[in-house]
């Protein structure tokens, strides 16, 4: 089979069937126009000729293929497909780079600029390190790295969704929230390497995390590595931190206060400083106050995650009974023993989460007691799932009984089982500030308790 033009006699001007345009012919010819590309002349209409064979012709001309021999012009080609591949994908990379530059605007921070000192811990999301970060001229700053791990960002939709809370994070400027400088990523060679190499750089936090302080507590239970009065000096601290997201336009709700969240600065308890930290499920609350200074209810869908990771708790023991692995992360686990009942049963919610997981955070450190330790972290959190479902339905660790009947007020009122019953953050920092001003009693915090673990 042949292609000929109908009304015109063939010519040199001829191709092959099945060859584009622009083929080059033997002659180092393009088929179509002189000069090989479209001139924009309407198509002539076409006629197809069907032989067996092809046509001898007097002009100078290529043979006409016949269609059962015609061979796919894709070989020669390939090469600039490649070529096609290889600058798209080069473009997309670039395009991610600069793009995680502009999304953070000022704050990118440049990989040579870092220079690691020392590892200060390795959790669920991220490794974090002690660096020194370099400033203009030959001036260093210490500073906290916290490098995310590989398996956190897995596409460019989940990397907007990070750099959103990170420029939520750098908006935040209050004693009580640690402060965050920059943004970077190690290694820009690929979209894939990019995001599996993302950092954060933040305020240097020397004293550790409030768990950090619990557990040494723990450990020398004759000694003192905090007073009372340290303690409600944090708490003060952290309220007031909380009050400012609360208050916030729009307001910023944290909705994973653990001990784990809230970190020291300084090395003489006495002069620690508390300060709040890792927003990486904070929201915005874009609504209005009501008559009572309480902000309407989110819904809880919004916090599908935390829900999601009650769901894989409750499923724990069986996915380990059908030999299954479970993808429920400790740290995630955890989260749970502080998580308000409206945010477990997964109904609205509004700041007042954040409250209740305040008043855990408050009874722990008076405590000198981890709830983590009453039960094993492991694959199986069908524990953990049944104490959330407990704390749901109304449970509360027990008081000791030599605890001043103040802090058993406040801590009541921020867990109280419906969140219109909690108090404003605003207001617990005043509370706070009366019981530190008035004095704080030093007191037992084993004596007269028994065990907080609510499994029935």
């Amino acid at each position: 089979m042949e292609v000929v033009m109908a009304g015109d006699p063939p010519g040199p001007w001829m191709r092959p069937l099945g060859l584009p345009p622009t083929h080059q012919g033997a002659r180092g010819r393009s088929w179509g126009s002189d000069s090989g590309t479209q001139t924009g002349s309407p198509a002539l209409p076409v006629s197809i000729r069907l032989d067996e064979t092809p046509r001898d012709y007097a002009s100078p001309r290529p043979p006409v293929v016949p269609l059962e021999k015609a061979k796919p012009e894709s070989p020669k080609r390939a090469p600039d497909s490649k070529l096609a591949r290889e600058t798209t994908h080069a473009v997309t990379v670039v395009m991610g780079f600069r793009a995680l530059k502009d999304m953070c605007e000022d704050s990118y921070v440049e990989p040579e600029d870092l220079k690691c000192v020392e590892n200060l811990g390795d959790g669920s999301y991220a490794v974090v390190d002690k660096c020194e970060m370099r400033l203009n001229g030959k001036q260093t700053k210490i500073v906290a790295v916290k490098h995310l791990k590989k398996d956190v960002l897995t596409k460019l939709s989940s990397l907007e969704a990070f750099v959103k809370e990170y420029n939520l994070w750098k908006r935040l400027h209050n004693s009580g929230i640690v402060e965050v400088h920059g943004i970077g990523s190690m290694d820009t060679s690929s979209e894939e390497r990019m995001m599996e190499s993302i950092f954060i750089v933040q305020e240097y936090m020397d004293g550790g995390s409030l768990k950090d302080v619990v557990q040494m507590q723990m450990r020398d239970p004759k000694g003192r590595v905090y007073s009372k009065a340290d303690a409600f000096r944090w708490f003060v601290q952290i309220a007031e931190g909380l009050a400012y997201l609360h208050d916030a336009v729009p307001a910023v709700i944290h909705r994973d206060l653990k001990l784990d969240n809230i970190l020291l600065k300084g090395n003489i308890s006495s002069d620690m400083q508390a300060k709040v930290v890792d927003f990486g499920v904070a929201t915005l609350a874009a609504v209005p106050k009501g008559d009572h200074g309480t902000r309407a209810l989110h819904k809880s869908a919004s916090f599908a995650s935390s829900r999601k990771i009650f769901a894989q708790a409750q499923n724990a023991k069986f996915l380990k009974d059908a030999g299954q692995k479970s993808q429920v992360l400790p740290g995630q686990m955890v989260s749970l023993l502080y998580m308000a009942p409206e945010l477990i049963n997964g109904k609205d919610y509004n700041e007042k989460a954040d409250v209740f997981s305040f008043a855990m955070i408050m009874y722990e450190v008076l405590r000198a007691t981890l709830t983590s330790l009453y039960f094993p972290i492991s694959e199986d959190g069908e524990l953990v799932s049944k104490h959330a479902e407990n704390v749901a339905k109304g449970f509360r660790p027990p008081f000791p009984a030599n605890w001043p009947q103040s802090w058993k007020d406040l801590i009541s009122s921020c867990w109280a089982q419906h969140p219109e019953d909690r108090p404003a953050m605003a207001l617990v920092a005043e509370r706070l500030k009366k019981i530190l001003y008035s004095g704080v009693k030093e007191v037992d915090s084993k004596a007269h308790s028994s065990c907080c673990c609510s499994i029935q």
